[in-house]
This record gives C-alpha cells, structure tokens and sequence, in this order.
C-alpha cells in the first residue's frame, strides 16, 4: 500500500456567475415521486441503494422514521422495498416493485451496463460487511448475488467502479472513520478486498465520483470526533487509481458532508449537500448532554437540542462546478424543490436524477428530483 500526498496551492476562483464552457446551467423538476403508501405519500428515505441501469432507475433499501421522529423517540427503520422506473427523457415511469432479502441502507453504490454494486453499509445491528451484485434482466427482473465481504463492516462510504475492480472509500464503523481505499478485483473470483491506497484523513459521507478512466475524485466529508464537534472537509482530492496516488487539488468554497455529486465531461458538479451549521450545533448539545450530571440540566439542555432539530431550516441547494482542466469553481443556479443528502445523483443521458433522500433532520422526501442539463 503506498501513499503520496502533494497539495496544489494555487488560488481558487470563485465566480457567482455560471462558467462558460459546456455546461451553463441546470433545469430542475421536482414534481415526480415515490408510489404512495396505503393511499398516502411514501414517508422517502435516506440511504436508498440506487443506480441507472440502462434506461431504467433502480432504487430500494434505505431508512426512515415511521413512528415518529427521533426526539418523540421515533425508531430508524430499515426498509428493504424495491422500485424500477423507466426513464423517459425528463420523466419516469414505475415498471415494476421487488423486495431486497435484508433491510439496510447507506451502502456505497456503483454501476456499470446492467449491473449494480452494493458495499458496506448499515442495518438494525449497525455497520455491515456485505457487498452485493445485483442485475437488471431484460423482464426487469432482479437478480442478486453476494461478492466478497469487505474486511470490516463500514457505512457511509462511496464505491466506485473503475476498469473491472471496484474501489471503497472511506467510512465509519461505531467507534472511528476509515482512511482507506479498499479495492476488489472482480476480474479474479476467488478475490479478497484488499487496502490499496491510503487517504491523507479519515471521511465518511463525502462526494465519491469516477471519470471511467483511472481516477476518482473525492469531495469534502466528515469525520466525528467523540464529545466534540465533526470535522467538516473543504478538500477534493484526486486519486490515481494506476498509481495509487492522492493528490489535493483545490478546496470547496465552505465545508460540506453528505451532498451529491457527479463528473460530468471533466467537470465535478456538487450538488446541495451539509454545510454543518445546524449539524454542529446539535453535536455541541449532545456533548453537554453526555457530561451533564444533574438532571434537571440534562432535561432542559435535551429540549434545546430538540428545538434545534424541530426548525431545522433544511440543506444547502447551492450547485457548484469544479472545471478540472484550470481547477477554477464557479456557481450554477439553486436546486430547484427540497434539497436532499445521504442519497446519490445519478446520471442518464444529459439528465441528473437525484432520488428521495433525507431533506431535514430525521424528515426524508418521496422526491425523485431531476434535472437536465443546460449547454
């Protein structure tokens, strides 16, 4: 396993107006959704396994709160409920439903022709080891197989697939976040996954995105730290996967965790994402909870951090361009409709797909929102 790190110091340019170049600009709908459930909107969830195979939208698992919030102590519920929508330019259509064998969510997830890939990721007894194969027959039927385990269990990493090996980034078991790279070769059947690039800091919950053609570029994440405030990354940095290779080279205007993003044409677009400023405040009342000794305080203190996540104002829509040929940023226009993280935007065509997501604290969207994009 080798290691280099070199950091790029050149000045970013920050632009409020959109980069001319070949994409200008995105124009969102946010008026197509999940089915409904027992004739009312599906609640959405966070964490759903998804991926564009061929001209069709799969999306299943994921979590969310059915029986109310998690401070009306609402339990996090797993689902294991499965879609398959046709897409038809700017619009979808439900084909078909199917139902995963284990309930879990926040995997990383990856896609090459008709095939998905599911690593990692998390269910009702925390971080899981498993990584999933899963095909989309020409009936539209699922086919799921089991790949080899990932070393330890991990959640909230990225997967990327890059010339028959797949690539698992970063994330977070129960007690520390990973600052590794693990790389399985799905050429060799009988593979293990094995750590084969290691990252200048721990992440989880970062923007993990492939140009097909050796590199991957990773963008901002965090890292929780015990009793005290996450870190909240800047950085994007660049892997070569060849040379195994992580390169810094430029900085996000602010800090953000769990957004999403894609390459797109040399250029990274990150799309919406966690700036923090409502994160950090409830970890702060988490850490005074945990030490506070008197009860009345503690009572009182928990209320606080309640009312904090009550008026949650909801996630960034900023839409951010990384030209990676002169590494300069400049701004798109907002997302249009809710904001959502801890889900994947994908790519069909010329159009972004960006499926359910959790858009506030412990509120998730049936959104399925789409954008095309604008030359």
């Amino acid at each position: 396993m080798r290691f280099h790190t070199a950091i790029i110091l050149s000045s970013m340019l920050l632009s409020a107006c959109a980069q001319q170049g070949s994409l200008s600009s995105i124009s969102w709908g946010a008026d197509q959704h999940l089915p409904k459930q027992q004739n009312q909107a599906h609640l959405g969830v966070a964490g759903p396994i998804t991926a564009v195979l061929g001209d069709y939208l799969v999306l299943a698992g994921g979590a969310n709160f059915p029986n109310g919030l998690p401070w009306e102590n609402g339990q996090k519920t797993y689902q294991n409920q499965g879609f398959i929508y046709q897409i038809d330019a700017d619009r979808l259509q439900l084909k078909s439903e199917f139902t995963l064998e284990d309930p879990f969510a926040y995997a990383g997830c990856a896609s090459r022709d008709d095939y998905m890939y599911i690593v990692g990721g998390e269910d009702k007894n925390g971080p899981r080891t498993k990584a999933l194969k899963i095909h989309l027959a020409e009936n539209q039927e699922v086919q799921i197989e089991s790949l080899a385990s990932l070393p330890r269990a991990l959640t909230n990493g990225g997967l990327v697939y890059d010339s028959n090996n797949l690539y698992f980034v970063g994330g977070e078991d129960a007690k520390e976040v990973s600052n590794l790279v693990y790389r399985l070769n799905l050429n060799n059947t009988d593979a293990k996954w094995e750590a084969a690039i290691e990252l200048p800091f721990p992440l989880s919950n970062a923007i993990v995105a492939g140009d097909g053609n050796g590199k991957l570029f990773i963008v901002g994440g965090r890292k929780k730290n015990p009793l005290a405030k996450s870190d909240i990354y800047r950085a994007v940095l660049k892997v070569d996967l060849t040379k195994e290779t992580v390169e810094e080279i430029a900085e996000l205007p602010y800090g953000l965790a769990a957004g999403t993003g894609i390459y797109w044409q040399n250029n990274l677009l990150v799309l919406g994402g966690d700036d923090a400023s409502t994160f950090h405040r409830v970890e702060e009342y988490l850490a005074k909870i945990q030490q506070e000794t008197d009860n009345e305080a503690k009572k009182r203190l928990i209320v606080e951090k309640n009312q904090i996540q009550v008026q949650h104002p909801g996630f960034s829509k900023r839409v951010w361009k990384l030209d990676l040929t002169n590494l300069t940023w400049s701004e798109l226009n907002n997302i249009k409709g809710e904001s959502p993280v801890t889900t994947t935007a994908l790519v069909h065509d010329e159009t972004i797909i960006i499926p359910s997501g959790e858009v506030k604290a412990g509120i998730r969207t049936d959104q399925l929102l789409m954008g095309t994009i604008k030359h």
